[in-house]
């Protein structure tokens, strides 16, 4: 379990190549826009945010960009679970509160261990998705759980 600020070194964060795995964040945003985990940077790597209220999940495999964004009108206030789960087959669902609110599909799993390491609230050193950098979160982040399968 992590915190807000966390900063794990490449050695330290979750080894997700060619693993899928389950994000789950308590959250309580008071700004629509903030990164609330990323690991990685521009080759390899995934982030987690919220983009003018929308949660969106990016992925960066070999440089290449994709994203999935959740079909929800705009985050409840105060406290809320959110969570990503990225299956084997690549599909990603996301739950807000308990509730499925959309999903997508990517080309696949991190077929590499990106280099930079794991944040909690911001994007440091090379960024995962196309929003500027740190995009720091804006609000309280309770905790962040990455369990892999």
């Amino acid at each position: 379990q992590l915190a807000q600020n966390a900063d794990l070194k490449q050695g330290r964060s979750p080894m997700i190549r060619n693993t899928p795995f389950v994000i789950t964040a308590i959250i309580a945003a008071k700004a629509p826009s903030g990164v609330i985990v990323a690991q990685g940077g521009t080759n390899h790597g995934y982030s987690l945010y919220l983009n003018d209220g929308q949660l969106i999940f990016a992925v960066r495999r070999g440089g290449k960009l994709s994203q999935v964004a959740a079909k929800m009108p705009a985050l409840p206030q105060g406290d809320v679970e959110i969570q990503l789960d990225w299956k084997a087959n690549a599909e990603v669902e996301f739950r807000v509160g308990g509730q499925q609110i959309g999903g997508g599909r990517l080309p696949g799993l991190l077929t590499g261990m990106p280099i930079d390491g794991l944040q909690v609230g911001t994007d440091l050193n090379g960024h995962v998705a196309d929003y500027p950098q740190p995009l720091e979160f804006q609000g309280r982040i309770s905790s962040v759980t990455i369990r892999l399968k």
